[in-house]
C-alpha cells in the first residue's frame, strides 16, 4: 500500500497525483467517511428536496431509446422547449418588425411568404446556437451548476446526459432548417448561381454561404458520429468525430460573428472546465494506490466536501501522474459509489500499455 499525493479538482472530476511515494501516512479511508456524517439540517433538507424531485418515475421509449424520467426531467424540458418557443416566436416577430418596409413592398403572396421564411430561418439560427451552448453545458465532466441543481446524483451519465443528447439533435435539426431554407432561397434568387452563392472569394455572400456550409456539414458529421449504432460500433469514430465541435464553432463564428454571441458563456464555462484542472493546484490531498493484483492497481482518492464532487454511476476520473507522463490524462471508470463511500472514489487500474505499465512499476508489491 501506497500513499498518493494528489490534487483534487473543483469543476473538473480531475485529479493530478503529482508523486507516487514509498514514504508517509496512511490515509485512513474509514476515519475520512466517519467525519462526513455530521451533515447539517439545511444540507439533508435539500438532500431530501433534490431526490424527490428527480426520483426517476416515467419510463419514456423503447429499445435503444429507452430511459426513465422525472418530475425534475419534465421540468426541465417544459423550461427548453418554452425557451426555444420564444425563440421561434421572437424570431418572427423580429422579421416581420424590422423588414416591415421590404414586406410592404411585395405584392406577391409567394414572394412575401419566401421573403418572410428567408428572414425567419435567418434568425431561427441563434435558437440553435443558444441549443448548441445549453448543450455545452450538459456535457462538462463535472459541471458545478448542474451538481447543485440536479444533486450529487445528477451526474453527467446519470440525468445530464439525457439533455445533452436532445440538445444536439434539436440544435442540428434547427441549424439543418435554417442552412437548407437559407442556402435554398438564395440559389432560387440568385438563378442558381453556385459559384457567386458558394465560392468564398466571389463575395459577402459566397464568403457566408461557403462558412455556413461548412459548419454545417461538421454539425452533420458529429451527428452521425455519436448515433447509438456508431458508438457501439467503435468508440474512437464517435470520438473524434465529436472533436469536430472546434471547426463547427470556428465556422459558425467566421460564417456569422454573431452567431457565436448565444454561446458565449458556455464555451467560457467549457474552457474553464477544461483548463481547470492544469491551473488548480490550490487543494492536495493524500491517497492511496493498493496493488490488488497482478496487473491491477486500486486508487483511493479522497473527495473534498463539495456538491460537485458527489460522484454518481457512470462517472470516471482522468488522472495524470507527471512521474509517469508529465501532460497526459487517462480516464478511469469509477468502481465506487459515494453512498457507500462518500469520501473517497475508487478506480481500478489494470495495466495494458505503456502509461499504466510505468503505474504498475510504482507499486510492485500485491497489498
Amino acid at each position: 500500500m501506497y500513499p498518493l499525493i494528489a490534487q483534487d479538482m473543483h469543476l473538473s472530476f480531475d485529479t493530478i497525483v503529482t508523486s507516487v511515494d514509498r514514504s508517509g501516512d496512511n490515509l485512513t479511508l474509514e476515519a475520512l467517511d466517519e467525519n462526513l456524517k455530521d451533515t447539517n439540517k439545511s444540507e439533508r433538507i435539500l438532500r431530501d428536496l433534490q431526490a424527490r424531485i428527480w426520483k426517476q418515475r416515467f419510463v419514456v421509449g423503447k429499445s435503444w431509446y429507452r430511459t426513465t424520467w422525472s418530475w425534475g426531467d419534465l421540468i426541465a424540458t417544459f423550461i427548453l422547449v418554452t425557451a426555444n418557443l420564444i425563440w421561434g416566436l421572437f424570431g418572427y416577430l423580429k422579421a416581420v418588425n424590422e423588414h416591415r418596409h421590404h414586406l410592404e413592398m411585395i405584392t406577391g403572396r409567394k414572394e412575401y411568404m419566401l421573403t418572410l421564411t428567408y428572414y425567419w430561418a435567418y434568425l431561427a439560427a441563434y435558437a440553435g446556437m443558444f441549443d448548441a451552448g445549453a448543450a455545452i453545458l450538459f456535457t462538462l465532466r463535472e459541471n458545478h451548476l448542474i451538481r447543485t441543481t440536479m444533486g450529487p446524483e445528477g451526474g453527467q451519465y446519470f440525468h445530464g446526459i439525457k439533455y445533452h443528447i436532445g440538445l444536439g439533435y434539436l440544435t442540428f435539426a434547427i441549424l439543418t432548417v435554417h442552412s437548407f431554407v437559407i442556402l435554398g432561397l438564395e440559389m432560387y434568387y440568385s438563378d442558381y448561381d453556385t459559384y457567386h452563392v458558394l465560392n468564398p472569394t466571389a463575395g459577402w455572400l459566397g464568403h457566408t454561404d461557403f462558412w455556413g456550409l461548412l459548419a454545417w456539414i461538421a454539425l452533420a458529421l458529429m451527428v452521425v458520429g455519436s448515433l447509438w449504432a456508431v458508438r457501439r460500433w467503435n468508440y474512437r469514430v464517435f470520438y473524434w468525430s465529436h472533436q469536430l465541435y472546434i471547426v463547427f464553432f470556428f465556422a459558425a463564428a467566421v460564417h456569422f460573428p454573431t452567431a457565436i454571441y448565444p454561446i458565449v458563456g458556455a464555451l467560457l464555462y467549457f474552457s474553464l472546465d477544461r483548463l481547470a484542472p492544469y491551473l488548480n493546484f490550490a487543494r492536495g490531498v493524500t491517497g492511496k494506490a493498493t496493488r490488488v493484483a497482478e496487473e491491477i492497481i486500486r486508487v483511493d482518492v479522497p473527495l473534498v466536501r463539495l456538491v460537485n464532487q458527489e460522484y454518481a454511476p457512470g462517472d470516471w476520473y482522468n488522472l495524470r501522474i507527471p512521474s509517469v507522463n508529465l501532460i497526459n490524462w487517462h480516464p478511469f471508470s469509477i468502481g465506487s459509489f459515494y453512498r457507500n463511500t462518500p469520501s473517497h472514489a475508487t478506480v481500478f487500474v489494470k495495466a495494458r500499455g505503456s502509461w499504466t505499465d510505468k503505474l504498475l512499476v510504482k507499486v510492485p508489491e500485491v497489498g
